[in-house]
């Protein structure tokens, strides 16, 4: 009976282990592309204002 019962929290811990975020494996990818993405626009769309109000855009 005590066999089981070490099993059976094994088995508990080692799920509350594949549910705690701070154990999971590395950072998604979209936490660095975002902020990426989203700088890359904002300067292009700043050039593209400066070029505009220049009036070199047609």
């Amino acid at each position: 009976m005590e066999r089981l019962l070490v099993k059976v929290n094994l088995n508990s811990s080692n799920k509350d282990k594949v549910e705690n975020p701070q154990t999971n494996a590395g950072t998604p990818a979209y936490i660095y592309a975002i902020p990426v993405a989203s700088l890359a626009l904002l300067i292009a769309i700043t050039l593209f204002v400066r070029k505009k109000s220049k009036g070199n855009v047609e």
